[in-house]
């Protein structure tokens, strides 16, 4: 079993540029329905649909993008917990026989996770784990992914860097370590190249910009690994307070 039926609010020509750029389009393992060739059925006859086709195609995982445009009906009201949970009922229906993912956007003002989605929180309450995609500062084709779950899941971060470079996205790592990689490379730039001309770590942190424990952690590292030095007195640091400049010398690091 592997395929993935996906269901889309977008028309055909729309989802496929998207599938295309993502390098899926054609894939024989994606089944695409739109809500338009779904027509004027409601959510639990779609459901109904949904699940013969899981059987007979051996999907493992459904898509519901987006879950107002499918699971409600117009004039609903999203934020009614009567509706939202009637809906949720149906979704569980497929749930039980493979994987579902439901995808939702966010409230203007954004907030939590439990509760940044639009509509009723029956949503978010009815499913193992919620994931949020949001931009985040720095370069522009950045991303963090935060993930909150019923379950440990000790092999997924809670909160995950990604980049989009060309049409793929790239994972950089959790928010801690995307941190401590851009601290090392902003530190190494302005490390000076002299003993004589060597900077306090309080001098390197308004150069560099970065946060006062990740570059102390950082330039310990540093030292520790032979890449920097430091010795007190060094450059224009006090008799008292250590400076740091490039390259090892083991007679002076400290």
């Amino acid at each position: 079993m592997s395929g993935v039926a996906y269901l889309t609010e977008q028309s055909l020509p729309v989802f496929a540029a998207d599938a295309g750029a993502a390098g899926i389009l054609g894939h024989s393992d994606l089944h695409v329905l739109t809500r338009q060739d779904a027509g004027r059925l409601e959510w639990p006859e779609i459901v109904d649909g949904v699940l013969r086709y899981v059987t007979a195609h051996e999907i493992v995982l459904v898509v519901v993008d987006t879950a107002d445009v499918w699971m409600l009906k117009p004039g609903d009201d999203a934020n009614d917990s009567v509706v939202a949970e009637a809906a949720v009922r149906e979704l569980r229906r497929i749930a039980e026989h493979c994987a579902v993912l439901i995808l939702r956007h966010e409230r203007k003002g954004g907030g939590d996770i439990a509760d940044s989605a639009r509509g009723s929180s029956a949503f978010s309450g009815a499913v193992d784990a919620l994931m949020v995609l949001r931009r985040t500062g720095g370069a522009d084709n950045r991303r963090e992914l935060e993930t909150v779950a019923r379950a440990v899941l000790p092999h997924v971060p809670a909160r995950l860097v990604i980049d989009l470079e060309g049409d793929r996205y790239v994972v950089r790592g959790s928010a801690l370590d995307v941190a401590r990689q851009e601290t090392r490379a902003a530190l190494l730039e302005y490390l000076p190249a002299t003993r004589d001309t060597a900077f306090t770590a309080e001098q390197l942190r308004e150069a560099a910009g970065t946060a006062k424990t990740l570059t102390d952690d950082t330039l310990r590292a540093l030292v520790d690994e032979g890449t920097a030095s430091r010795d007190k007195g060094a450059g224009s640091a006090s008799s008292r307070a250590y400076g740091y400049w490039r390259g090892a010398d083991d007679d002076l690091r400290a």
